[in-house]
């Protein structure tokens, strides 16, 4: 099955984009690929929505876009396609080169679905949109501007989220409308221009109001509907409002507490006399397409792709003649990119002319075109089915018959998955008994399955080389998506791999070597208490009192040792090994222990795999998943009280970075040494 990441707002979102991924990714045909997604923007969603696939959100607020997460996605997961929706190829600006390595090392291919819409054609834009491979923008006017410069843009037309629900209404649910949104209208006050978008600089709403307000002067018997956030945004749209001396009845807003969901914005501009839209650019109105499929007049202002759907008579255009500047990524960084936005007399004088003339002819036209443009949307399944047929003409693969007769099992990282993955080994020997396996992972992991029976070759991690072998097998990359798995998943990580794999699960494998320097701890007296303190993620990971365990495990008799890389935390334990030992090493020396106290780690792993007891320490990952198979002895889970010391009331895979206590710290040594106590008594049965 063809596995595609799409990448964009988050699908259950109230932004256009976020409509625009979760109608296309709706769209695609489940039987024949197999989608996930990554929600760059995780603002304003609803977290109780049906999500239409996985969704990893980026938590870092100061990653932009999450970019850095997306690249580890990218890198440990195997895609077939990443599918941008909705996003500006310049949002991706930090990571251009990471991608280039992908493209060419992974075979990754990158299908982006993205507005253009500036009033001119920029060089570096155009140099990065070619590092796109099927490149598509979403309106006539960005194909114009680029269709002489990127020789495979093309056009796609989105689809409009809930098209069906936008209809006009019938002057008696017109009045009721109006009365319901417009409650305290006065009797002379018959008419309602409306605002709908967001709070930017892009759509210039104070632009709108001053026009308004000088209407206003000479039409006193209108208002403006607002329906944006006032009091958020750019703009301090509420003081601007107040500056021109704005009396009740002149200005309706959009209450904060308000239902926002498609069918109450349907009546909004049911309700309202005429959209008024001033942007400097637009990549796709979709408030424009709503409004005149409502039969609702619009003004806009006349340029990139909002004159498509205003001309030919369905809006009144006001010319954009003066100079203006938006805030945009360049090759330079952050620049403030000339664009053109209508003057406040052009806008006064239409709104004007909008309050006078008689609009029937106008919306006809307008709701003639919307619906034309609904009806000849883009379908996301058949331009998928296109993109992999273009993939499949243009790639050169390696023909079953020159490749290498031999099975490849692809494991990148980390410690602790490697070793769990040993389990499996057995059982793709027999469903391959003539062919030689060979196991692809990094260099540093080499040792942890060195030895082993069933691997016949151990190569460092090159992913681009999977398709030269007869066979090969990438289960986590395949299967085991980053992001929110470790929350709810039915099954302990250490059964994952061979479960995926559909084969018998074997014993854990890793090999004992002697640390020659160290050797004298099989000759010594005490019983051996093994102590870890950080795990693969430090920042959350890491138990810092774990010094005054040791003390008491002292008293107690035992002589402790503390395994684990250099960095890790000092434990102050009687024999520090830390970075001193290989994996092999590392595994001699706990086969030596009565107990260990760990953190959720390869270390938790390998000592359950050698049935050593222990405490093993959890923070933010969830102990129902990946706590280590205890093959023997007493494993005893010490989790914090998520309630009281957790801002998210539970574990979050380490997905909140900027939690302000990490949890991994908060188990108190004294209910450390009550654990052991207990491990001790289970010891001695």
């Amino acid at each position: 099955m063809k596995r595609i990441l799409f990448v964009g707002d988050h699908p259950v979102g109230q932004s256009g984009n976020s409509y625009m991924l979760k109608n296309l990714m709706i769209q695609v045909n489940r039987d024949e690929y197999d989608i996930s997604c990554f929600a760059g923007n995780a603002v304003d969603f609803d977290p109780f929505a049906l999500l239409p696939c996985n969704v990893i959100t980026s938590s870092n607020p100061g990653d932009d876009f999450g970019q850095t997460k997306l690249l580890t996605i990218l890198k440990n997961a195997s895609f077939d396609l990443m599918v941008s929706v909705g996003i500006d190829i310049w949002h991706f600006h930090r990571i251009f080169g990471e991608i280039k390595e992908l493209k060419k090392n992974k075979g990754l291919k990158w299908l982006a679905i993205f507005p253009y819409e500036l009033h001119q054609v920029r060089k570096d834009w155009v140099e990065w949109i070619k590092l796109v491979d099927f490149p598509y923008v979403y309106s006539m006017y960005g194909y114009n501007k680029l269709k002489d410069h990127i020789p495979n843009i093309q056009y796609f037309r989105p689809v409009l989220d809930n098209a069906h629900l936008f209809t006009p209404a019938s002057p008696e649910k017109r009045d009721v409308l109006r009365k319901h949104y417009f409650g305290n209208f006065d009797g002379d006050k018959k008419f309602v221009f409306g605002f709908v978008g967001v709070n930017q600089i892009r759509k210039d709403p104070q632009k709108i109001i001053k026009a308004f307000f000088e209407v206003k002067k000479s039409n006193p018997g209108i208002a403006l509907y607002l329906h944006t956030n006032v009091g958020s945004g750019v703009y301090n749209l509420a003081r601007f409002v107040a500056d021109q001396d704005a009396k009740p009845g002149d200005i309706y807003v959009k209450n904060q507490n308000q239902d926002c969901s498609r069918t109450k914005l349907v009546e909004i501009y049911q309700a309202m006399d005429c959209l008024v839209n001033a942007s400097y650019q637009e990549g796709l109105s979709w408030t424009l397409l709503e409004a005149m499929l409502c039969k609702t007049p619009v003004i806009a202002s006349d340029n990139t792709s909002q004159t498509e759907l205003i001309n030919e008579g369905c809006g009144m255009r006001v010319p954009s003649t003066e100079l203006a500047y938006v805030p945009l990524i360049t090759e330079n960084g952050m620049s403030y990119v000339e664009s053109k936005a209508v003057s406040c007399e052009a806008l006064i004088h239409t709104m004007r002319l909008a309050l006078k003339e008689n609009h029937s002819q106008r919306v006809t036209s307008a709701y003639k075109k919307a619906k034309d443009w609904v009806e000849n949307s883009g379908n996301m399944n058949d331009l998928l089915n296109s993109t992999f047929d273009s993939m499949i003409a243009s790639t050169k693969s390696v023909s079953i018959k020159d490749r290498e007769k031999a099975v490849l099992f692809m494991q990148h990282s980390a410690a602790g998955d490697v070793f769990m993955t040993t389990r499996c080994m057995k059982g793709l020997k027999e469903r391959h008994p003539e062919l030689p396996l060979v196991y692809m992972t990094q260099k540093k992991f080499h040792n942890i399955l060195e030895g082993h029976p069933y691997i016949d070759k151990l190569i460092d991690w090159d992913e681009s080389t999977r398709n030269e072998y007869l066979f090969s097998y990438n289960p986590h990359g395949d299967k085991i998506l980053p992001g929110h798995w470790g929350r709810n998943s039915n099954s302990i990580l250490s059964d994952f791999y061979w479960k995926i794999l559909h084969v018998k699960p074997d014993d854990f494998y890793i090999g004992y070597s002697v640390p020659g320097q160290f050797s004298y701890i099989s000759t010594l007296a005490e019983p051996i208490a093994v102590v870890h303190t950080t795990g693969g993620d430090p920042h959350f990971r890491t138990y810092k009192y774990m010094g005054d365990v040791c003390e008491v495990l002292r008293k107690k008799g035992y002589l402790t040792i503390q395994l684990g890389s250099r960095k890790d935390f000092p434990a102050h334990a009687d024999i520090d090994l830390r970075g001193e030992l290989s994996y092999q090493e590392s595994a001699w020396v706990m086969t030596r222990a009565t107990i260990a106290i760990t953190v959720d780690s390869f270390m938790s792993h390998l000592a359950g795999a050698l049935g050593i007891s222990q405490v093993c320490l959890f923070g933010s990952g969830n102990a129902n998943v990946v706590k280590p198979s205890q093959m023997k002895g007493m494993l005893i889970c010490l989790v914090p009280d998520y309630i009281r010391h957790c801002i998210g009331l539970g574990p979050c895979s380490a997905s909140v970075r900027h939690c302000p206590s990490p949890c991994t710290s908060r188990h108190d040594p004294r209910i450390i040494i009550q654990a052991v106590e207990e491990l001790e008594k289970h010891n001695e049965l």
